[in-house]
């Protein structure tokens, strides 16, 4: 399944919230840190 960015975030403490959209419009959020494009290829 091949997912596509929806949204990226940034806070204050400089982690990343990654959302991103599946094919049958589920919205799917995860807070990472640095490489978390790695999780979604």
């Amino acid at each position: 399944m091949s997912y596509m960015p929806y949204e990226t975030y940034v806070n204050e403490n400089t982690m990343k919230a990654y959302c991103v959209v599946t094919i049958t419009n589920e919205r799917l959020c995860k807070t990472v840190h640095k490489d978390f494009m790695s999780d979604f290829k």
